[in-house]
């Protein structure tokens, strides 16, 4: 029986803990790992365990079953958080060189077949966890999650074992029981390659477990020699930037046409997530975006020719609502400055050309600007660790206000061809990979 099988193999881990590698990873990302999943509230709230009890019975019992992509028998599968990410995934890894998927499942697609036994070992976990939870002042959210994580684990055991999956791409691998879904492959001898996001490793992946590692920014090459150390993987491979197969109708072309915009701010949405009470990173992510923006707004009142471009993060236009919101608290923030955004329904990418410079404190809009051959650069102003140590991408990051001022008037007279020469940033362009167009 799956359920019995992974409720003994989850008890292991934590039995060897002091004495297997494998299992300290496991444990350690289950329990220290940001995870998204919950709000920052609920990770020292007693109320936890209970939150996540009601949403685990709610998956066993209540959850309809959904169809996933499918398109052949071969055996080879994609995971990813969200269903509605698959079509991107699929497009992707078609665009490589790679073995192709025939199926793939999104986290809120899983269902379970078999309900009684997984019921029961989510109980007893809940009895197990709940007594725990009240000694672990910063891990209850953490602890408690594992009560929602295991019928997952159960579904998606099933759901490869129907497809007789022998391959799996693991793309929302930054969640913290990524690495247990790797050790159940691993059981179940299957091929976990983990596919992370264009982002700084050491943020989601400082303990790992998979077959093959995706590389997909060159700055996370000067990263492994410091994390591997909590790693335990057989090789890794350099792939282009997450979703490049979008931006290819979008790359330089080094046309004479004059950008509309002279500056444009990649946003991350960082006052939204804070009024929705997302957990943040710990890392000095939302101040340095919050002070990158005091700093605009000074230069831009310094500057007051400049053409100036809002690009909102998706989750700052999911609706019309937010939208305006996000416009309303953007011309408050810049008065008396006149500011410009992006159409909602548009993505930031569509106005590289748009807009000679960008910057942003901390985004992966930036690695795609850098790919199709704009300038941009970064502001990781507050950041406790050096996000970009011994990578080209420490020469566009400023790290003061005087450093930010300096570069944006110096990166403003550069063509793009001379950005990328003398910043040495050839290992970020387009040109430097091999892909299917």
């Amino acid at each position: 029986m799956i359920a019995t099988h992974i409720f003994f193999l989850l008890i292991k881990v934590f039995v060897t803990y002091p004495f297997n590698k494998k299992s300290r990873i496991i444990v350690n990302s289950l329990l220290n790992n940001h995870s998204y999943r919950f709000p920052e509230s609920m990770q020292g709230s007693f109320k936890a365990p209970f939150h996540y009890l009601r949403h685990s019975i709610f998956f066993i019992v209540k959850k309809k079953k959904t169809v996933y992509p499918k398109y052949n028998n071969n055996g080879i599968g994609v995971f990813d958080g969200n269903g509605k990410s698959l079509k991107n995934r699929f497009d992707y890894l078609n665009h490589l060189e790679t073995l192709s998927p025939g199926f793939g499942i999104g986290r809120d697609q899983l269902y379970l077949q078999q309900k009684t036994a997984p019921l029961l070992y989510v109980l007893f976990l809940f009895v197990l966890v709940t007594p725990i939870s009240l000694f672990a002042t910063k891990r209850k959210g953490a602890m408690a999650l594992v009560l929602l994580e295991f019928p997952e684990w159960v579904a998606l055991t099933e759901t490869l074992k129907k497809e007789k999956c022998k391959y799996l791409y693991h793309f929302c691998a930054y969640e913290k029981d990524s690495n247990f879904i790797a050790y159940l492959n691993l059981k179940s001898k299957i091929i976990n390659h983990k596919v992370p996001s264009s982002n700084p490793l050491k943020n989601f992946y400082k303990y790992l477990i998979c077959d093959t590692l995706a590389i997909t920014a060159p700055f996370q090459n000067q990263e492994i020699d410091k994390l591997s150390i909590n790693w335990s993987i057989n090789k890794t491979i350099q792939w282009p930037i997450e979703n490049f197969q979008n931006l290819i109708p979008y790359f330089n072309n080094n046309s004479n046409n004059k950008p509309q915009f002279d500056l444009a701010f990649l946003s991350s949405g960082i006052w939204l997530r804070q009024n929705q009470g997302h957990t943040p990173l710990g890392t000095g992510d939302q101040e340095s975006e919050l002070a990158l923006m005091d700093h605009l707004k000074e230069y831009l009142t310094l500057n007051k020719n400049i053409r100036f471009l809002v690009l909102l993060h998706p989750i700052e236009k999911k609706s019309e609502m937010l939208y305006q919101a996000a416009i309303n608290h953007y011309n408050a923030l810049f008065n008396n400055i006149k500011v410009n955004f992006g159409d909602q329904d548009r993505n930031s990418f569509e106005y590289f050309s748009k807009s000679n410079l960008t910057i942003a404190a901390y985004s992966s809009t930036n690695l795609q600007r850098l790919f199709c051959g704009y300038k941009t650069l970064y502001a990781p102003l507050k950041f406790k660790i050096n996000l970009y140590e011994h990578s080209a991408i420490n020469n566009i990051a400023v790290k003061n206000k005087q450093e930010l001022f300096e570069l944006l008037n110096q990166s403003m007279k550069l063509s793009d061809k001379e950005f990328f020469e003398l910043y040495v940033l050839k290992e970020y362009h387009h040109s430097n990979y091999v892909f299917k167009t």
